[in-house]
C-alpha cells in the first residue's frame, strides 16, 4: 500500500462489494473525521480486516489508509476513546478576513465553511485536523465578483492565518 497516513474518526459501512476471486468479503467505508466529503475507502482484496470491520459501525476509530493499486484503501482499523473535541476558535487581529477594496474588507471567510469542532485521540491530532480543514476551506474559496481576488495566495493566506486562534478542549468524548 502506498501513501498511508493515520486517520480518526467514526467509521460509517457504505456497503458490501463483490467478494474477492477467493470468495473473502469486501466493504466499502468511510471515517467520519469532520471533513465535509469523506473518502470512500475498501477494504483490500483477501484481507482478514473483511471479516471484522462490521463489528466498527459506528465506534471511534483509529484507521491506517493509503492506496491500494490507485484506489483509497484501509489496511488496519482499532477502537480508541476520543479525548478531544477540539473547538476552533477565529478571531481576526485585523478586524477582517482578507483586505479587499470591493468589499469593504472583506472577501470570504474560510472559517464559516468548516465545522466548529472536530473530535481526535489527543490535542494535537485536534488542532492539526483543525488546521487542515481551514486550509481546504481557503483553497477553494471562490475568487471575487469584481475579478482583483483570485484567491488565497502564500503570503495573503499566511497573513490571514496570523489571525487564527485554534484551541483543542478536552471532553469526555463525542458530543
Amino acid at each position: 500500500m502506498q501513501d498511508k497516513e493515520t486517520v480518526s474518526g467514526i467509521l460509517e459501512m457504505v456497503g458490501r462489494l463483490p467478494s474477492s476471486t477467493l470468495g473473502n468479503p469486501r466493504y466499502e467505508v468511510i471515517i467520519k473525521d469532520g471533513h465535509p466529503l469523506p473518502t470512500i475507502y475498501c477494504t483490500t482484496p483477501n484481507a482478514s480486516l473483511g471479516y471484522s470491520i462490521t463489528k466498527f459501525e459506528g465506534k471511534y476509530v483509529q484507521a491506517v489508509v493509503g492506496l491500494h493499486y490507485g484506489k483509497p484503501s484501509i489496511e488496519t482499523v482499532k477502537e480508541i476513546e476520543p479525548e478531544y473535541l477540539c473547538e476552533i476558535t477565529t478571531e481576526h487581529t485585523t478586524g477582517q478576513s482578507i483586505g479587499h477594496c470591493c468589499t469593504g474588507g472583506v472577501v470570504s471567510d474560510p472559517t464559516e465553511t468548516i465545522p466548529d469542532a472536530v473530535t481526535a485521540a489527543t490535542e494535537e491530532e485536534a488542532i492539526d485536523k483543525a488546521w487542515k480543514l481551514l486550509c481546504e476551506a481557503a483553497h477553494d474559496l471562490e475568487p471575487c465578483r469584481c475579478g482583483k481576488f483570485s484567491g488565497f495566495d502564500k503570503y495573503t493566506f499566511e497573513k490571514w492565518c496570523e489571525g487564527i486562534a485554534v484551541t483543542a478542549d478536552k471532553k469526555g468524548g463525542i458530543q
